[in-house]
């Protein structure tokens, strides 16, 4: 077996994060990510929570369709001086619930990389990161997914796997000559008739007998998640955004429903033009606290489920206090799981 051999690598820069509004997506993809709609893969990967700062995590993908990646990525939260803001300085930058902003940024390689990324790729990757954060921001509900493209990494090379290769074995000697035989005896002509008779109604009765391959299309759940917004405010509406990942292995239509949703979650269609996978997306409106479950159900063209559930806690506001006599402490807030 021959050592691996190295060779110069390329990575594409891509983002997963979340908005003032909208939970956690991917917003930065590599553009043959992108361009099959498998940009979920990011998100769904990169769920080890990198620690801030310099630290960088990596981590080994085998994909089905598109064979060995790997993602380097770090997090850090946001600033002011990050979005360009006319009042740009240090302070953090928060949602709608007053949480502080941060992105999960970094490099995917089509190999295996030598060791992690040089800091100036990924100085140049949190850059494009940054450009497709602030158009996520301007435009949340509508956004989609911004496509990257590679650049050449400086400080790691590409390693290909091993070569195996067959030893070099001396050819045979010949095989000795056959000693003489004694004559064969020959079987009476009606048994060999019988015995055609038997061998051909065996073969045909295994060929009835053996299992034919199906032509029905492979259909399966790949993920199903449900992003809450974590700690509300008691009584509070908030919304769960539900994502879920469909994957068929030839052309073929979908249906599916969330269960136990309905009127808009209904039974929906999706159409696979060959191999490939799809993302199905929705959202529930719900009070805080809350607590539940719901199910991505395929119906057809076979019957499919997969359960994910949820948990919304909730601070509440204490009442106003009541006049107290001087130096007397008043009573702490009380927080709802």
């Amino acid at each position: 077996m021959t050592p691996g051999a190295t060779a110069s690598a390329c990575g594409w820069p891509f983002l997963v994060a979340r908005g003032r509004r909208r939970g956690y997506r991917t917003v930065l993809a590599p553009d043959f990510l992108a361009e099959r709609n498998l940009h979920n893969v990011l998100s769904e990967s990169s769920n080890g929570g990198a620690a801030q700062g310099s630290a960088v995590c990596s981590v080994d993908l085998d994909h089905a369709e598109l064979g060995p990646m790997t993602l380097s990525y770090r997090t850090e939260q946001l600033t002011a001086a990050d979005l360009g803001g006319a009042s740009a300085g240090d302070e953090p930058v928060t949602d709608e619930h007053g949480r502080p902003l941060e992105i999960l940024y970094g490099i995917v390689a089509r190999d295996r990389l030598s060791g992690p990324p040089d800091g100036e790729d990924l100085q140049t990757a949190r850059s494009a990161a940054l450009r497709s954060y602030r158009r996520f921001l301007d435009e949340e509900e509508g956004f989609h997914v911004d496509a990257s493209r590679s650049f050449a990494l400086r400080g790691v090379t590409a390693v290909r796997p091993s070569i195996r290769t067959k030893p070099h074995r001396p050819p045979a000697p010949p095989p000795p000559a056959p000693r003489s035989a004694p004559a064969e005896r020959r079987p009476p002509r009606a048994g060999l008739g019988l015995v055609s008779a038997v061998a051909v109604a065996a073969l045909l009765l295994a060929w009835l007998l053996w299992p034919k391959p199906s032509k029905d299309p492979t259909v399966r759940i790949a993920t199903a998640t449900a992003v809450a917004p974590g700690i509300v405010q008691c009584g509070a509406a908030t919304t769960i955004e539900l994502t879920g990942t469909i994957t068929a292995n030839r052309a073929t239509a979908v249906r599916y429903h969330w269960a136990p949703l309905e009127g808009t979650n209904a039974k929906r269609s999706l159409r696979f033009a060959g191999r490939g996978s799809r993302s199905v997306t929705t959202t529930i409106a719900v009070d805080a606290p809350e607590k539940g479950r719901v199910s991505l159900v395929v119906d057809a063209p076979r019957s499919l489920r997969r359960d994910v559930s949820y948990d919304v806690g909730c601070v509440s506001t204490p009442a106003a206090p009541a006049a107290t006599t001087p130096g007397t402490p008043a009573p702490p807030a009380a927080t709802t799981r």
